[in-house]
């Protein structure tokens, strides 16, 4: 009960544990990209996509991936128009 308490307060005033940041493997993320893994070599071999390297495995964090992602926006016609 006394955990329970602490817990609860400590998120209340702000000191939760921060959250670590999840490493995927080049499978994972081509999975999580919904691309096939000879694409995601080829990105990786052209850097068009942040990676980690340690020994002769590739790693990508998932920030990295979803920031990929959310570069690829486009504006849409209202957007645009506005714009003008």
């Amino acid at each position: 009960m006394r955990s329970i308490i602490i817990e609860v307060v400590s998120n209340c005033i702000g000191q939760s544990k921060p959250v670590a940041e999840k490493f995927l493997t080049i499978n994972q993320a081509a999975e999580y990209l919904h691309l096939a893994l000879p694409t995601v070599y080829a990105m990786v071999h052209r850097r068009e996509i942040v990676f980690h390297k340690r020994g002769k495995r590739l790693y990508f964090l998932e920030s990295d991936l979803q920031n990929f992602i959310k570069e690829g926006r486009r504006k849409s016609i209202a957007e645009i128009q506005t714009q003008l």
